[in-house]
């Protein structure tokens, strides 16, 4: 029989019965406790792919804890005195025939943690290995339970253009710096060196639905969460709140410092990030009263933050030029990093969860829409997936071309949009870690991108361009056969 634990397995032992020789094979997992009803609360399913004539729970005489047992009972007819005195059990079988003493009868036995991945399988001996098939398909089942989709998803995505190659050009009358789709509808807004603030329809997008010009060049522009908000920061160190239905402008702020992101919050209350040298300054909505400054010590290039989770993610970097040279000093190690905070009671008390280090300038970062996942990505030319439920342990990684600047999930969490130094858009399904579409290269790095909630469309923007491109794209989902 095959045991595949969901739990972590701390004890497993073979014991005998004298009897009639009984073979035990006795799991003790850390999470399994009993509650005061005297009922088994299991927080993680036991599933065995043979069959299960006599699985129980039974209590360890340990600490109380509950544990399951498999019995293996092996039926014996007569007793003989040994040598030494000693009765000793001779198995007999259906012939009359001797079988082998039952001490030297070795269990077959195949045990899986899916707690701990590929390393935690082990075989009893003469039991052929694992096939690349059946060990590919337990891998992509645990990839699944990491980013939060069902592990018996056996589909395939293919994407494909509803409307031809060519994507649909939104002008601007100069370089688009950043665009944003809403969290929950069609509309996108848009900004850049034309100190136009831009909100489109994707559905009938001939003209801006509204627009609102601002002082300076604009630099981020992005939702709240719950939709009802538009931010915009622009180079002269001003932020600003607008409704997002008309961009009426609602309150404005400008700070000492320098930033670069911005990211909408709603736990515990509706809040602004802005992420700036060395520091994220967290602000109250709409009147921008500045709330509390979490700590980070580089220079912020991206934020991300999960409604699910209500937690916000910082990534960033000492990077001076753009890219174009090799910063990556000593001095600057301890600042190339990643950090996360969880937000509390109180908008102005927030945990530092955890910091994952880099040895590169790490420029994106993007939390999943299921809360699962977090995606890292940067100079390294990785996208790193780390899954929340392990403490952010990473669980996969995608290899890329070139250095990434941005990120974007789609609304199922199975799809991952990345773009920058290589000039194009790849789209990755993350279950079977392929890219299953690349749009055409620009002319230039790409900055910023965003997939729109219903999956229909995705847009990006670049520098020295000054359109949005607007791609409409057909996802669909074909079985997957070996």
């Amino acid at each position: 029989d095959r045991f595949k634990s969901r739990g972590t397995v701390t004890s497993l032992s073979l014991k005998s019965s004298p009897s009639d020789v009984m073979h035990t094979i006795h799991l003790s997992f850390a999470d399994v406790q009993a509650g005061q009803d005297t009922g088994l609360q299991v927080s993680r399913s036991l599933k065995s792919t043979g069959s299960c004539s006599n699985l129980d729970a039974g209590d360890d005489a340990e600490e109380g804890r509950r544990s399951f047992h498999k019995s293996i009972s092996l039926p014996f007819e007569s007793k003989v005195e040994d040598s030494a005195g000693t009765e000793a059990y001779i198995p007999v079988d259906g012939d009359g025939e001797v079988s082998p003493p039952p001490w030297l009868l070795k269990p077959r036995i195949s045990v899986t943690d899916m707690s701990q991945g590929e390393a935690s399988r082990c075989t009893t001996p003469g039991e052929k290995e694992e096939d690349p098939e059946a060990r590919a398909l337990r891998k992509r089942q645990l990839l699944a339970r990491d980013l939060g989709l069902d592990p018996a998803i056996q589909s395939k995505i293919s994407i494909a253009g509803r409307e031809g190659s060519a994507p649909i050009k939104l002008k601007h009358k100069d370089e688009v710096q950043s665009l944003s789709f809403h969290p929950s509808g069609s509309s996108l807004v848009a900004g850049g060196y034309d100190q136009e603030l831009m909100l489109w329809n994707a559905d009938s997008h001939d003209l801006p639905a509204a627009q609102h010009h601002i002082e300076s060049e604009i630099v981020a522009v992005c939702f709240s969460p719950c939709g009802e908000y538009v931010f915009c920061g622009d180079t002269e160190r001003e932020i600003n709140v607008f409704k997002a239905n008309t961009l009426e402008l609602l309150a404005a702020e400008v700070l000492k410092e320098q930033f670069g992101c911005l990211a909408g919050i709603s736990s515990p209350t509706q809040l602004l990030a802005v992420g700036c040298t060395a520091v994220v300054k967290i602000f109250a909505v709409p009147k921008l009263e500045e709330v509390i400054s979490l700590q980070h010590g580089g220079q912020v290039h991206s934020l991300s933050f999960s409604p699910s989770l209500g937690m916000l993610a910082a990534a960033g970097g000492i990077d001076l030029t753009n890219g174009l040279l090799d910063y990556s000093a000593k001095d600057h190690r301890d600042c190339m990093k990643a950090m996360v905070w969880k937000s509390t009671d109180m908008a102005g008390l927030w945990d530092e969860v955890t910091t994952i280090n880099y040895k590169d300038f790490c420029h994106a970062a993007a939390f999943s829409p299921s809360g699962t996942a977090l995606a890292l990505a940067g100079e390294d030319r990785l996208i790193s997936i780390l899954s929340v439920g392990k403490n952010f342990q990473k669980v996969t990684e995608l290899p890329c071309g070139a250095g990434i600047r941005c990120l974007s999930w789609s609304h199922s969490s199975r799809l991952l949009a990345s773009a920058g130094e290589d000039m194009r858009v790849s789209v990755w399904d993350v279950l079977f870690k392929r890219v299953v579409l690349h749009l055409p290269k620009a002319d230039d790095w790409l900055c910023s991108l965003s997939f729109s909630s219903d999956s229909k469309w995705l847009a990006t923007c670049g520098y020295g361009q000054d359109t949005v491109d607007l791609w409409p794209i057909e996802v669909e989902e074909k079985e997957f056969s070996w």
